[in-house]
């Protein structure tokens, strides 16, 4: 059930990650969020979400660093849904596929497209992009 599954939003723009959190928790998803890659690392010492919502272009360690981060340290990840307003669909497919991504977000996108990726990825679909446009 949806209110027993935590997603890590990890996005640096204030009002970007506010609105993903406040869509997610309208949907009865519990939100932990970070504001960079480092903050999501320290989470995740602490907190096992039931998913990640990564944004790729951040300041300082990017979405994917994170990601490979993270496969170093640990046999097994949560689904992590790529968050980007990158374009180029066949680079980020060919990018987040080696790293274990379970679906890409386009920004700007609509609250659909964020629900349905979060449940696909809770549900094992398989990878796939959505657009919000």
């Amino acid at each position: 059930m949806a209110s027993e599954k935590t997603i890590l939003v990890v996005e640096d723009e204030e009002a970007v990650r506010q609105l993903a959190i406040a869509q997610l928790e309208s949907a009865g998803y519990s939100t932990l969020a970070a504001p960079d890659a480092e903050e999501a690392l320290a989470l995740l010492q602490e907190h096992s979400p039931a998913a990640i919502l990564l944004d790729l272009d951040m300041p300082g360690m990017g979405g994917l660093d994170m990601l490979a981060e993270l496969k170093k340290g640990a046999s097994e990840l949560p689904p992590v849904i790529a968050f980007s307003a990158y374009v180029d669909i066949d680079l980020v497919f060919s990018k987040t596929m080696e790293l274990g991504v379970r679906a890409h977000v386009l920004k700007p996108y609509n609250r659909r497209d964020l629900l349905d990726a979060v449940s696909d990825a809770l549900n094992g679909r398989s990878w796939r992009s959505y657009t919000g446009r």
